[in-house]
């Protein structure tokens, strides 16, 4: 964008997330028939999007200072010191990462995550072809997959690096299951 068109999109803006506009809107969107078509951007996989999932993700909006609350979001967002640039954070953790991206991610766009896969040797990436933005709640028994040998993977690495064995990798080594 222009420098001098930066201050006027600014204004406008501020003047659209004012909390005029943005306490009454959340009324209108908190509507399952309004939430509806924007969870299905994020769940491609149609019979994920059910009335319980609806119900979920609109009950926040329902609380008292909600409106509040989304003012305050919308406002801070457009500020530069909001929060560091993900690069930045993903960059400097000094701990595991395991990041989980569905393909059909409509919210984040996936190409977004070739980004990210380079900037720290403790980040692990696992694409998921057939999920969209919660790859998570659309396959969970594929996410709980990659997560739990992951996690498992953790325990085992914090615990020889204390000199403790794994006392569930031994018992199951040595034939025994609990």
């Amino acid at each position: 964008m222009p420098g001098w068109l930066a201050p006027w999109v600014y204004r406008l803006e501020s003047l659209l997330s004012g909390p005029w506009i943005i306490k009454p809107l959340i009324r209108i969107l908190r509507r399952p028939a309004v939430l509806r078509p924007w969870i299905k951007i994020a769940y491609p996989r149609s019979e994920a999007v059910t009335n319980e999932l609806v119900e979920i993700l609109s009950r926040p909006a329902y609380d008292h200072g909600a409106g509040n609350t989304l003012w305050a979001l919308s406002s801070s967002l457009r500020r530069a010191e909001f929060s560091t640039s993900i690069t930045e954070a993903i960059a400097t953790l000094q701990i595991p990462i395991l990041l989980v991206w569905g393909e059909r991610d409509h919210m984040v766009p996936f190409s977004l995550a070739q980004r990210f896969v380079g900037l720290n040797s403790r980040l692990m990436f696992v694409p998921m072809p057939q999920a969209g933005h919660c790859p998570h709640d659309e396959y969970p028994d594929d996410f709980h997959a990659i997560l739990f040998p992951w996690l498992e993977q953790l325990t085992e690495e914090k615990e020889r690096a204390a000199g403790h064995p794994n006392e569930r990798s031994c018992t199951q080594k040595a034939g025994h299951h609990p």
